[in-house]
């Protein structure tokens, strides 16, 4: 095999290691740890040159900000009480006999999530 081939498969290696952990959180580590340390492994054994994950990182900084601002108006919106006036209405009963109460909707069913979003968009 070339070297250029055994790079190659090292750095798919590491990469879907690095996704496999953030997955499956291992030892409960946070997935920001197998990410960042798939990325450090990755310059650390010089398969990605440090000038081109700088540039990458670069790159993507505009999507960081983003998603950053995000989770600090979730998190603000989780404080202020937000998300629990909308938790009732994501409560469906579909058979109040059988069931004794109402129940989580169910991924597949799209009626239901046609009804929650419907109950959200009427004027209080």
């Amino acid at each position: 095999m070339q070297v250029a081939h055994v790079s190659t498969v090292l750095v798919w290696a590491i990469s879907l290691a690095s996704i496999l952990c953030m997955l499956l959180r291992p030892r409960r580590i946070a997935e920001a740890y197998w990410a960042c340390g798939g990325g450090t492994l990755l310059i650390l054994t010089r398969l990605i040159p440090l000038p081109q994950a700088a540039h990458a990182v670069f790159e993507g900084l505009d999507v960081y900000l983003f998603l950053t601002g995000m989770m600090i108006l979730a998190e603000l919106a989780r404080e202020e009480g937000v998300f629990d006036s909308f938790a009732p209405t994501l409560y469906v009963s579909r058979h109040p006999l059988e069931s004794g109460g109402g129940e989580l909707i169910d991924q597949n069913s799209g009626a239901d999530l046609v009804n929650s979003i419907a109950t959200l968009a009427r004027p209080a």
